[in-house]
């Protein structure tokens, strides 16, 4: 996925449901504001975890 594309809903909200599950609470909502900043962290918890979508 690359910086400048936009996310569908359904994206964002399994981008977000796995960032959750890889991060727990140490992921605040107002790091998942934009479509650039949940890449970003859905790619750290995809490296993290060794899984994906």
């Amino acid at each position: 996925m690359n910086t400048g594309e936009v996310l569908t809903e359904e994206q964002r909200h399994n981008m977000v449901n796995f960032i959750k599950r890889t991060f727990g609470e140490s992921v605040n909502d107002d790091e998942l504001t934009s479509d650039d900043q949940i890449k970003k962290i859905y790619n750290e918890a995809v490296n993290y975890s060794d899984w994906g979508l």
